[in-house]
């Protein structure tokens, strides 16, 4: 799976480089493709009814830890591509791994990780 993000006017600081935030935007994005997903997959919901991922799992992912690595900075209109991946998986808690490459030449922007602690609803 991999979704597509644009680097807009917000995104890039006074340098016109993406500033660092925005990784974490582009992650969160493909976090909730992921979660989306994860969802289709488990229940069809009724047509025009989208359930959300904690009603379906009975389980809310807070982040508990996220870190990013930068290898190349990107710039105000480039198109990325972020491809998430389940990197750990236990009842306790999840880590996703997130690879950021440009998708004009394919080369590999940001690496990142996020923590999710699995609470259920009680």
């Amino acid at each position: 799976m991999k979704i597509e993000v644009k680097v807009r006017s917000y995104d890039f600081d006074p340098l016109g480089v993406t500033h660092f935030l925005s990784y974490f935007r582009f992650v969160s994005e493909a976090f909730e493709e992921l979660m989306e997903a994860a969802v289709r997959r488990k229940a069809m919901p009724k047509p025009g009814v989208r359930p959300k991922a904690i009603e379906v799992f009975s389980v809310s992912l807070p982040i508990t830890k996220a870190e990013c690595r930068y290898l190349a900075s990107t710039r105000f209109g480039e198109i990325l591509e972020v491809k998430p991946e389940l990197e750990d998986v236990q009842p306790s808690h999840l880590t996703i791994k997130y690879n950021i490459y440009r998708k004009s030449n394919g080369q590999l922007v940001a690496e990142a990780h996020t923590r999710h602690a699995a609470v259920d609803k009680s």
